[in-house]
């Protein structure tokens, strides 16, 4: 970077530092990462000056970016969010947001609720990959129902699971 374009943006981010922080902060919800966001921002500021020093709106240029980092910073904590939550703690209301990521090992908590079609189901899309639209064609289904399908698994296995835990609990008080 020029000295010339170094000094530009020293002064943008002299100006616009809090404001950039206040816009990642909408949405983030989180100080701490609304702060890395703005200073992704202007990371990227310097790695590519021209970009906003050519911008007619300097701001809305900030704004942008800091939007797009805090969409990377939300997939990457919805991302690690799915990757460590059991099988126990997702509500059946966020079922279809989480799903897609669970982890194939979980597929063991369903043996002995899961007919061999459902198993199969489940095994084509956590542990082939394959997506619920794929999954959904071939068997001749709506996505939704799949959703369904999936869900309806799960609350079996979670249902196995509390009862099993049930009673380990009566054999140890009897």
């Amino acid at each position: 970077m020029k000295a010339e374009q170094l000094h530009q943006v020293e002064e943008i981010y002299r100006q616009s530092y809090s404001a950039v922080t206040v816009h990642a902060y909408r949405f983030l919800g989180n100080w701490e990462e609304a702060n890395e966001a703005a200073q992704e921002v202007f990371r990227i500021v310097c790695a590519k000056p021209k970009g906003l020093l050519t911008s007619e709106n300097q701001i809305g240029w900030l704004k942008t970016t800091a939007r797009y980092v805090c969409f990377a910073i939300l997939r990457e904590r919805t991302a690690r969010w799915k990757h460590e939550q059991s099988l126990d703690e997702i509500e059946e209301y966020r079922l279809p947001a989480v799903i897609d990521e669970l982890l194939p090992n979980e597929l063991t908590e369903v043996r002995g609720v899961a007919s061999e079609e459902d198993l199969r189901l489940l095994y084509q899309i956590f542990v082939e990959e394959r997506s619920y639209q794929d999954v959904a064609d071939a068997l001749g289904i709506s996505v939704w129902a799949c959703y369904k399908r999936v869900q309806r698994i799960i609350k079996a296995a979670k249902q196995k699971k509390a009862n099993n835990s049930a009673t380990i609990v009566q054999k140890q008080e009897g």
